[in-house]
């Protein structure tokens, strides 16, 4: 322990010696360009401004205090490393938009280097933007942004209700760690997405050893490290870096015997893999190296994508975290969820239309605010009309645009309804970059959303949760690899799991009284039946007389009409099986929510009813 502490010592008395210091400049002005340099803060030796950002709940939010010193353009040296901070929406939009071209390139992170084979090329996030990178990407998007209702929309919509029962059958009400589990059924789900390959058990040693080892490497990922700024600090980081290789050694054995040579594999069949390995063996003979893709950049790239189910799983927990702790926003998903999906299985189709659910999802990821992966200038430019020197690392200021009073009212406190307009309907302000924008977009944010918010949408129709978990980090997406744990409490059985807002009011609509009880009220309630529902209706209950259930606070009894009872469980269960298919085509129209509006005159009508 001393000898490491010495050499360590050692090492930062070397560099501080040896390292030329920039008399407290942050930048270097080159070239002959009149504009001026960025303002900002006199940098310490060595450490530059670092230290400016411990401490802190959310790192970035140092930049947002230097704001308000040197106005929304800051330059600033962290560590060796020369950085300017964007934080308006103008020069944001300049830097990754109109000149994009100029701002396109990634850091120069020996971390990352080591984590993907010696150069950051082989990594999809933090390569630069060049011919091989837009290459994969072309391919790539095919796939991680499936269009509305298209083949590889079906496909991955029929994935996640593949996986969604042995999802469900691993967890029961009371205190639950749900990490482990969702990592396993995130990563099933891109995995036969992506690779058409058959799910593995949750008790699969070798699947499981691979997840755990993606979750390991996603929290080294997301964590900002000193060395990432002093790289002559990589020497003290020789241990962990030593491990993290290890981990993503093991994940390439995996993949290589279970995916690329595993006996499911179909050469030429339409997925992520056959299209990346088809490329690769196009570009055999390619003489351009610039845009050739070689087998291991293609495996690089498949992992990348296949270690997405990471964020996916990270957000999804985010996310509950926030519901559990949030009765009023857990009551109004749930009221949401239920009008939506009416006791039938979770479909993606379904998910886009709960508006309120979509807004959930945004709300959690402005709180969490995890940092936009930072540029580099390529070349000497300019920005909001200030020089720019090439190869200075730029950073998106994101904590600003999340947590600014100038933007949100209340900005700490968790409210999806900030996200939803005065018809209902889903707003999403020009400031708020969750997946960046530009080129450099995040390349999975479809996949992301379309499948956290699915997931979370099954759990709220199977459980209330609870959640006791004090704190997160924030500033990233990643939580730490460890129990993530919530009280899960079943809802009523699914007969009776409607938990609606006004009273409800359960009735025959076959039955004569069905227009005299309707009569004055607002029609735009209803649902009108088609001729088969009402004759289906007619034959089943016209011989007895009609029953009704009025329910103020409590869930829509399960027994409705004698005659049905057994029916419309089945319906509630699941309407989406095809034995339950004839009694969910016949029941779907007995139940409707009458507005609290109308409840004075449907009250009268109903005793009026009950007197003939």
């Amino acid at each position: 322990m001393i000898s490491v502490v010495l050499l360590s010592m050692t090492i930062l008395l070397l560099c501080f010696v040896l390292k030329k210091q920039k008399d407290g400049r942050c930048l270097e002005k080159a070239g002959d360009s009149s504009l001026p340099l960025p303002p900002g803060p006199k940098p310490l030796p060595f450490l530059g401004s670092l230290h400016l950002l411990a401490n802190r709940k959310i790192p970035f939010e140092a930049f947002t205090s230097l704001r308000q010193e040197f106005g929304s353009i800051v330059s600033i040296r962290l560590g060796t490393t020369a950085c300017v901070v964007l934080q308006d929406e103008q020069s944001i939009h300049q830097a990754l938009v109109t000149k994009a071209e100029d701002f396109d390139s990634r850091p120069n992170f020996l971390r990352l280097h080591l984590m993907f084979g010696g150069s950051k090329k082989n990594a999809l996030a933090f390569c630069d933007y060049d011919e091989l990178q837009k290459v994969r990407k072309k391919i790539l998007a095919m796939y991680t942004f499936p269009r509305y209702l298209s083949h590889g929309w079906r496909k991955l919509d029929q994935t996640f209700s593949d996986e969604m029962p042995e999802f469900l059958s691993g967890i029961s009400s009371g205190i639950v760690d749900l990490k482990p589990l969702m990592s396993k059924a995130c990563s099933n789900i891109f995995n036969s997405y992506f690779c058409d390959i058959s799910r593995r058990a949750y008790n699969d040693e070798d699947y499981n050893n691979y997840v755990s080892k993606f979750d390991k490497i996603f929290w080294e990922v997301n964590n900002g490290r000193m060395v990432d700024f002093i790289p002559e600090l990589m020497p003290v980081m020789g241990g962990v870096m030593k491990e993290v290789t290890s981990w993503c050694a093991e994940i390439r054995d995996y993949v290589m015997e279970n995916i690329v040579n595993g006996e499911e594999r179909v050469e030429g069949k339409d997925n992520m893999l056959e299209a990346l390995l088809q490329r690769v063996k196009k570009d055999d003979h390619l003489q351009n190296a610039d845009t050739k893709l070689t087998l291991d950049g293609a495996l690089y790239a498949l992992e990348d994508i296949l270690g997405g189910h990471c964020a996916v799983s990270n957000i999804t927990l985010r996310m509950l975290r926030y519901i559990g702790q949030n009765p009023e926003i857990q009551d109004q998903l749930i009221r949401e969820l239920d009008t939506e999906f009416q006791g039938g299985q979770v479909r993606l189709e379904d998910v886009t239309n709960v508006q309120f659910l979509t807004a959930t999802f945004y709300e959690t990821l402005r709180l969490t605010s995890s940092a936009i992966v930072p540029h580099m200038t390529n070349k000497d430019t300019s920005v909001g009309g200030f020089f720019v020197p090439e190869n200075t690392v730029v950073f998106i200021n994101n904590h600003y645009s999340n947590f600014s009073t100038d933007y949100w009212e209340d900005p700490d406190k968790f409210d999806p309804n900030r996200f939803i307009d005065d018809n209902g309907k889903m707003k999403k302000p020009q400031h708020f970059l969750p997946f960046s924008t530009g080129r450099r977009s995040c390349i999975g944010s479809k996949m992301v959303q379309l499948v956290s918010t699915s997931l979370t949408a099954t759990i709220l129709r199977t459980f209330r949760i609870e959640c006791e978990i004090p704190e997160v980090p924030l500033g990233m997406l990643a939580l730490p690899v460890q129990p993530t744990e919530f009280q899960l409490i079943d809802r009523q059985p699914a007969a009776c799991s409607v938990e609606p807002a006004h009273p409800t009011l359960m009735f025959s609509p076959s039955h004569p009284s069905l227009s005299m009880l309707i009569g004055e009220t607002d029609n735009s309630s209803f649902s009108s039946l088609d001729s088969s529902t009402s004759s289906e209706c007619s034959t089943s209950v016209a011989t007895e007389p009609p029953t009704f259930y009025i329910c103020p606070t409590a869930a829509v009894p399960t027994k409705t009409f004698p005659s049905q009872e057994s029916s419309i469980q089945k319906m509630r269960h699941n309407s989406s099986q095809d034995e339950a298919g004839a009694s969910s085509s016949t029941c779907a129209g007995l139940s409707r929510t009458i507005s609290a509006s109308s409840l004075p005159k449907m009250s009268a009508r109903l005793r009026h009813a009950s007197s003939r």
